[in-house]
């Protein structure tokens, strides 16, 4: 009677025990899936999770603001690939065959495929939602396993980046405005050199003229002058020759914009410089 009310004992305590452990137990899975349930919906991020065929399981409350439908629309009803735009799965499709070495069909297996492999799974996809409005998002896709580490399905969490492709649209065009500005400047500067070059070239011929004929009136190899011719006749050679250097300053502009410019240091006589300054200008 002894040993039996001690085994009685004994078990009621186990049993206790075993209670007390499920309770927590209970509680701990209880409490898991009240954060999980509060992390869906209010998550900023669209998290649906889908079976191994596809089948949407779970779809949060950032999902359906971001693409139109309600959970029960969607959730048991249809494959995440309704989501995406068909022609893209079949691009993406195509391309995943080639960088992974196995034939993917455009559907569900083109999201998982590289999960699947153990690899990366972020790419850029287009989300239709259900009035047809396409939204750029970057979706990432990791394997939801068992204890054992056998994969039950997939979970999907999308980011809207409309945003930050309208940004990369417009810095984008904006660098192209900047190549076209870019390639008119250019162009720009050449006519302007083209131009200067003509144009010194065409004021070169006369302006050789007016000095070589005066130099050969200060000679007076074609009769003699007075003081009075002599002094006009020097204020043509000195102003035509000053004419001859603004010409070739105007080319040396050009050459300093080209970075062709060569600099000659050398003495000058002060004088000179200012007497020839001040013919110029001394009628005035």
């Amino acid at each position: 009677t002894g040993a039996a009310y001690i085994d009685v004992s004994a078990r009621k305590r186990v049993e206790t025990a075993l209670a007390q452990r499920v309770e927590e137990r209970t509680a701990e899975l209880r409490h898991a899936t009240e954060l999980q349930r509060a992390i869906l919906s209010f998550a900023g991020t669209a998290i649906i999770s889908t079976a191994l065929d596809g089948t949407v399981r779970t779809f949060n409350p950032a999902a359906e603001r971001m693409l139109g439908y309600a959970a029960e629309e969607v959730i048991g009803k249809v494959s995440a690939e309704v989501f995406h735009d068909p022609q893209e799965l079949v691009l993406r499709a195509a391309e995943f065959s080639s960088r992974l070495g196995e034939q993917i069909e455009p559907g569900f297996d083109v999201f998982v495929a590289c999960t699947r492999q153990g690899l990366p799974n972020e790419c850029e996809w287009t989300f239709v939602g259900k009035d047809g409005t396409r939204i750029p998002v970057l979706l990432s896709v990791a394997p939801v396993r068992d204890e054992g580490g056998a994969i039950l399905g997939y979970v999907g969490m999308a980011s809207d980046i409309t945003i930050q492709k309208r940004v990369e649209e417009n810095l984008r065009q904006s660098e192209e405005k900047m190549r076209e500005a870019n390639a008119e400047m250019i162009h720009a500067l050449k006519v302007k050199d083209e131009f200067l070059a003509n144009m010194s070239h065409e004021l070169r011929t006369p302006l050789n003229a007016i000095i070589s004929l005066s130099e050969t009136l200060a000679e007076e190899l074609i009769g003699p002058l007075n003081k009075r011719q002599r002094k006009f006749n020097q204020t043509i050679i000195d102003s035509g020759h000053h004419l001859l250097t603004l010409i070739n300053d105007i080319l040396d502009l050009s050459k300093i914009e080209a970075g062709r410019t060569e600099l000659k240091i050398a003495p000058i006589d002060i004088e000179v410089l200012c007497m020839a300054s001040i013919r110029l200008v001394k009628e005035q």
